[in-house]
């Protein structure tokens, strides 16, 4: 797959100039029409749920008349609740591509991404007790397979094995 350094406005038609604005890199219009980001910069930007959403919607939802900026087949538009209950945003997606289209001033009305609280002090002793249980079962697990993978390497050496196969009555017996 080709990096892709451009597309085309949906609105306009003209060439979209990569930014780097703070954590989200974007596509946007010369001309003012908007913006693009991929789904994965979306996560720099916007909350982990209205991200669900939107994603849940396109992948649902009947393409549009707008081209995608970079492929140009239909993207399908979806609307989402705005900043504090105001009124709703329309996304348009391209779920090939998975690339958010934004007209102008359309960032704004979303909610902004909320870093992660870190767990307080009960959670984290929890989270660590959790781990080493895990850690402790996974380890118990493995070395059961290792046993019972030897166990089976064991068995099939020896019933491949002429004499030893016949002795223990493992593997082929000759049919008489």
């Amino acid at each position: 797959m080709n990096a892709v350094t451009s597309g085309t406005c949906p609105a306009c038609g003209a060439t979209l100039a990569l930014r780097h604005e703070g954590a989200l890199d974007a596509w946007t219009c010369a001309q003012g029409h908007g913006l693009a980001f991929t789904l994965t910069e979306a996560y720099a930007r916007l909350p982990d749920d209205e991200i669900h959403t939107m994603w849940a919607l396109a992948r649902t939802a009947k393409p549009g008349s707008r081209p995608c900026p970079m492929c140009a087949n239909p993207m399908v538009t979806v609307s989402v609740p705005g900043l504090d209950g105001a009124r709703p945003v329309d996304v348009d997606v391209c779920v090939d591509d998975e690339l958010l289209w934004l007209d102008a001033g359309a960032l704004d009305r979303l909610p902004p991404h909320q870093a992660d609280v870190p767990p307080s002090a009960d959670e984290q002793r929890e989270i660590d007790q959790i781990t080493r249980q895990f850690g402790e079962g996974l380890q118990r697990d493995w070395a059961a397979e290792d046993d019972v993978g030897f166990v089976n390497r064991v068995a099939s050496r020896v019933g491949h094995h002429p004499v030893l196969g016949r002795v223990f009555g493992i593997g082929a017996r000759p049919t008489t």
